[in-house]
């Protein structure tokens, strides 16, 4: 989790934009749970220029959300209150802060993505990609990630395997260009 007070820096359309579009996100995730269903994909959601101005696909993990459900109800009703009234929302209020900053932190978490808000100092807005591979006897080729291009995204390979043999290669990402 990143300094709530990093957002205090931000300026006040960005930080009503952005904290909007993630209040909005919670409701949808919440929403869709309370209907006994995973959020599916948003198909390319909109994102405000506050978080980078573009679509995204946003496809909601079912297990993190289950996880990390009583921490996003709860947010939802501490937050309310600044949803209701946009015209509370200061940028000199710690509490605001901690709570914005620990429900884009449980989004990202949910998303697999990062949501940064423009003008802040760490990574852009975009996907992560994460692969777990826990390969038993490896006797040709075994690759977490291939690909021809891998633009905005933080790649994540964690590959273990019980034995490769010789002329068997593990490889973590196989990439022609990265950006």
């Amino acid at each position: 989790m990143s300094d709530p007070l990093a957002l205090s820096t931000l300026a006040a359309s960005v930080l009503t934009q952005g904290f909007a579009f993630l209040y909005d996100r919670l409701g949808t995730l919440l929403d869709a749970w309370a209907e006994r269903r995973a959020a599916k994909a948003e198909e390319a959601v909109a994102l405000p220029d506050a978080l980078g101005g573009r679509s995204q696909d946003l496809v909601s993990d079912a297990a993190v959300t289950q996880e990390h459900l009583p921490d996003l109800a709860y947010l939802r009703g501490v937050l309310l209150a600044y949803d209701r009234e946009p015209q509370r929302i200061e940028a000199r209020d710690p509490e605001f802060l901690a709570s914005l900053e620990r429900l884009r932190d449980l989004l990202e978490q949910v998303y697999g993505c990062r949501l940064t808000f423009t003008g802040e100092a760490r990574e852009p807005t975009g996907t992560a990609i994460r692969v777990r591979q826990e390969l038993g006897r490896v006797s040709g080729t075994g690759t977490g990630v291939k690909a021809t291009t891998i633009g905005t995204a933080d790649v994540d390979v964690s590959q273990s395997a019980t034995q490769v043999e010789q002329g068997a290669s593990v490889t973590g990402v196989d990439v022609d260009r990265i950006g």
